[in-house]
């Protein structure tokens, strides 16, 4: 008699990956802490280049298994393939980032104790590591909530783009304004926060708007659940029910275009800070 209790093979892998996961969200998550502080010592900028590096090579063994999962079909899409082609380049400009800044500052380090001083810089410069600092640690928490994403609707977001003008042109064009609506009200609600630039703005817009979408699946979720197991029949008619059921993936579909998108972004401005801030000791 075949043990129940017994975890299979596929699901010892989820949970090892799982593990594996939770174990860099963790390191860079610790990480970020000292990052924030002003001065840093020059061993915690070696564990966190090493972490980043081990963590975003791990990212993208991730993500490819996902890709590796799915059928062809479902990759060549067109929103498939910028999804992957953004999402790996990113992985890379980051660790090329990380890098820059993590060579300029040890540089800054040492030029100030050759001098004998504290390490204190310009306010611009400040502004700028301030910067990089802020869009590093935001776009760590994209990346995990994009791999979060993929892994748990693979089929749902890299399946073609569940649109279609020409069959369905109505249903379609309502697709597209519930998602901006959701959108729409994510920027409207940022009003009160302190956004001192357009980048903050499009950070807690996609914040609000991640945590709605969040809110819409899960109640997604339960709803399906529950129709299967509890009320055991469907909620709406057949045509009503896959017009629902629709619109569900389509959003998931967009959320996950969007925050690739929006990572692809801010990890240029974070890139371009890197660059700038490594400049600097060319000035002292």
């Amino acid at each position: 008699m075949e043990d129940t209790n017994i975890l299979t093979e596929t699901q010892q892998k989820e949970l090892f990956n799982s593990l594996d996961m939770l174990k860099y969200i963790i390191s860079l998550f610790t990480i970020f802490y000292f990052l924030k502080f002003k001065n840093i010592s020059l061993f915690i900028i070696i564990i966190w280049i090493i972490i980043h590096i081990t963590s975003h090579k791990y990212f993208y063994s991730f993500f490819i298994s996902i890709t590796k999962s799915l059928e062809q079909s479902d990759l060549s899409q067109i929103h498939s393939i910028i999804i992957q082609f953004i999402f790996i380049g990113i992985l890379i400009l980051r660790t090329i980032g990380a890098i820059l800044y993590s060579y300029g500052y040890t540089k800054m380090q040492m030029i100030f104790n050759d001098k004998g001083e504290e390490y204190e810089i310009s306010k611009h410069y400040r502004n700028v590591e301030t910067e990089y600092k802020k869009l590093y640690m935001i776009g760590t928490c994209i990346i995990v909530a994009l791999l979060l994403f993929f892994s748990n609707f693979p089929k749902d977001i890299f399946n073609s783009l569940n649109i279609n003008f020409s069959d369905d042109f109505f249903t379609s064009i309502g697709y597209l304004l519930g998602v901006f609506a959701i959108l729409f009200i994510s920027y409207l609600s940022i009003e009160n926060f302190n956004s001192k630039t357009k980048i903050d703005k499009l950070i807690y817009t996609s914040y609000i708007f991640l945590l709605i979408t969040i809110i819409i699946i899960f109640v997604r979720q339960l709803i399906n659940y529950l129709k299967e197991t509890v009320f055991e029949c469907k909620l709406f008619e057949n045509n009503n029910d896959n017009t629902v059921n629709g619109f569900f993936n389509f959003l998931t579909q967009f959320s996950a275009i969007y925050l690739t998108s929006v990572l692809g972004v801010l990890s240029a401005f974070e890139f371009n800070y890197a660059i700038i801030y490594q400049k600097l000791h060319n000035k002292y």
